[in-house]
């Protein structure tokens, strides 16, 4: 994980000048280190964006590793600086649908993360947000999940 934010500065037509550090949080993948780095880092963001994606290691199980990520993920949901997305290895978990299983999935962990985190929980996360003009999301968006507006300004998903 690379442990630099980014400062970006902009003119908008929409906002005017606008200025802000947004801290930008990749795949976590129930690495704890990366959260722990990311705490310090977090301090002194504007804005923070996790970009998903809190499971399936493909190192030994550990139910002590995966609540710890539940425990910072429901620590931080309601935070108005952070936004937390939901990445493709969040899915399975979070809903009842074969369609989004992929590599990792564990029966297991799916009863731990649906005790730790609640529909609720799961109701303030996002599948994309902005910082400034810029659409952020874990993997991207089909065009055909894309229409713009008649201003150019904006996308509409």
């Amino acid at each position: 994980m690379n442990h630099e934010s980014i400062q970006t500065s902009f003119t908008s037509p929409l906002i005017g000048d606008y200025q802000v550090k947004a801290l930008i949080i990749p795949d976590v993948h129930e690495q704890l280190t990366r959260l722990a780095a990311a705490e310090e880092l977090m301090k002194d963001a504007d804005r923070v964006c996790c970009l998903g994606d809190f499971y399936d290691t493909f190192d030994p199980y550990s139910e002590f590793r995966l609540r710890g990520i539940c425990r910072w993920v429901t620590d931080h949901i309601d935070q108005p600086n952070i936004d937390i997305l939901i990445g493709n290895h969040c899915g399975h978990y979070y809903f009842d649908n074969a369609q989004f299983l992929c590599s990792g999935y564990h029966p297991a962990k799916k009863e731990i993360i649906k005790e730790c985190i609640t529909p609720e929980h799961i109701r303030h996360m996002k599948l994309w947000t902005t910082v400034g003009p810029y659409l952020v999301s874990h993997a991207g968006f089909h065009k055909g999940n894309l229409a713009r507006r008649n201003d150019n300004q904006s996308l509409l998903i």
